[in-house]
């Protein structure tokens, strides 16, 4: 790269405080045209926060920044945002959690406002180039379905296509292909080493094999501060091993004396005239873990919704909780039940405490407006120790990163010790040290007596308490049975 060329984005002793906690302290970074970047770290290191601040989208509290994209040297990113594209888990959860009724395709032509929704009319040309890059992805079909009915790994491939259609000259991709599956994924990284001879990559990954070829520099982050830069092997080499847990569990769930946990039969669920569940017939008996399975869009997460009544079954269908054939209280059952999800992350929008956040675990709110008895409290610190956060106990959840935040809900959904505890792709978002820790602690969940429902596109993740298997393809049961007799 000859030196004479300014950076793109230019970082001096940055520091990035929110909360007063410094998030990010000392940087320093050149990040220049054609020189495709991995940012490497543990969960709470800095990589989302250092992404959002060389995009211009967080200020720096104090130090240094400053943009050259050709036009002469400037401290602001106006102007300069709609060339800079973005992916990540902060921008899924405004689109998931919004309600807007836009279509795909809006969102993607909104791009060209740089803004979350189309102010103006997007011209046909727009509208047109909107529609090209959801083909390029593999995604045409989803123009027209409003953003949110789509599933969590559609609505990813929408943002990528929304990120890409401006042509950007750097592209930020934070985590951009957590909740996509195996095809999904693979489709991704051909397009990424395609766009990289035509812009800059910054890519943040927990996963080695989810960062693009391309990409062969690095810096790795610890505790808000560069640790080491340079090529991205040597850097993998450094990263710190996954440490053991210690011994701790929580107390036991009650038993569930009944016939079954939840019953569905003929359960379908319509959005805008689309069969997102097709007469689905599913029953969970009590000692069973069960995991669901399928690619993008086959109905995963909306089937967990429909069990807590957070969408409607269509006519005709039935749904029965704890052995109670006739319709249950779904608001009992939302209280009774833990979920976690990348949705519900997105909706948790009041900025708690973290032990008040755990606490609202127990009545089934996002926010906390009941105070908790004593015994609860001793169950929320357990929960706290359980789940390694008590360093955190203190600290509001926004100023935690995506993984510790994810943590959280793990031990909002498991303190109470929920009779049936549903998990939506709960490692998404977890660094390689927390996923194996996660996996053992959900081990011994198990082993507490609560029944767990665990949706994934990773089936090497399947831990061994999951013994029974549902497949969807397309909102329709494909397989439904013993994990032994998956095709797995």
């Amino acid at each position: 790269m000859d030196s004479a060329v300014p950076p793109l984005i230019r970082l001096r002793d940055a520091v990035v405080r929110r909360g007063g906690h410094d998030l990010l302290t000392g940087i320093d970074l050149d990040l220049c045209a054609g020189e495709h970047l991995a940012v490497l770290g543990s969960n709470g290191a800095g990589k989302s926060t250092l992404l959002a601040l060389l995009r211009g989208d967080l200020p720096p509290t104090a130090g240094n920044r400053a943009y050259d994209f050709g036009a002469g040297l400037q401290t602001s990113p106006i102007g300069l945002r709609e060339r800079m594209g973005l992916v990540s888990a902060g921008l899924q959860e405004r689109f998931a959690g919004s309600g807007w009724r836009i279509s795909a395709q809006e969102a993607v032509a909104a791009a060209f406002q740089d803004s979350w929704l189309c102010y103006s009319p997007p011209t046909q040309a727009e509208l047109e180039q909107a529609e090209a890059a959801l083909g390029e992805l593999g995604a045409a079909g989803l123009a027209d379905q409003p953003v949110s009915n789509l599933s969590t790994g559609q609505l990813r491939l929408v943002l990528l296509a929304r990120a890409m259609v401006t042509r950007p000259e750097v592209l930020f991709l934070d985590e951009f292909l957590d909740g996509l599956d195996v095809r999904s994924r693979a489709l991704l990284l051909r397009c990424m080493e395609r766009v990289a001879g035509q812009c800059t990559l910054v890519c943040a990954a927990h996963r080695e094999q989810d960062i693009p070829m391309c990409v062969e520099q690095g810096v790795l982050l610890r505790d808000g501060a560069i640790k080491a830069r340079g090529p991205l092997t040597d850097l993998q080499r450094r990263r710190r091993a996954p440490a053991g847990l210690p011994e701790l569990d929580l107390p036991p769930s009650a038993a569930v004396h009944a016939p079954y946990l939840f019953q569905l039969e003929n359960a379908s669920v319509v959005f805008s005239g689309r069969r997102a569940l097709d007469k689905i017939n599913w029953t969970a008996s009590p000692g069973e873990h069960w995991a669901v399975l399928g690619g993008n869009g086959a109905g995963k997460s909306t089937l967990l919704r429909a069990l807590l009544g957070l969408v409607d079954l269509y006519p005709g269908g039935r749904l029965g909780w704890f052995g109670v054939d006739e319709l249950p209280d779904l608001t009992h059952v939302r209280r009774t039940v833990g979920y976690v999800s990348p949705l519900l992350q997105g909706e948790y929008s009041y900025d708690l405490p973290v032990r008040e956040t755990v606490w609202s675990g127990f009545f089934g709110s996002v926010g906390l407006y009941e105070e908790p008895d004593e015994e609860q409290k001793d169950r929320a610190e357990a929960a706290l120790a359980f789940f390694g956060l008590q360093k955190f106990a203190d600290r509001r959840i926004r100023t935690l990163s995506y993984g510790q935040l994810r943590r959280v809900l793990l031990a909002r959904a498991a303190v109470s010790g929920p009779p049936v505890l549903f998990l939506d792709e709960p490692l998404s978002g977890l660094d390689r040290r927390s996923r194996p820790q996660a996996l053992e602690l959900l081990e011994r969940l198990a082993r507490t007596g609560t029944h767990l429902v665990y949706v994934t596109h990773h089936t090497e993740e399947l831990f061994p308490a999951v013994d029974h298997v549902l497949r969807l393809d397309q909102g329709r049961v494909v397989f439904c049975g013993p994990r032994a007799a998956a095709d797995l």
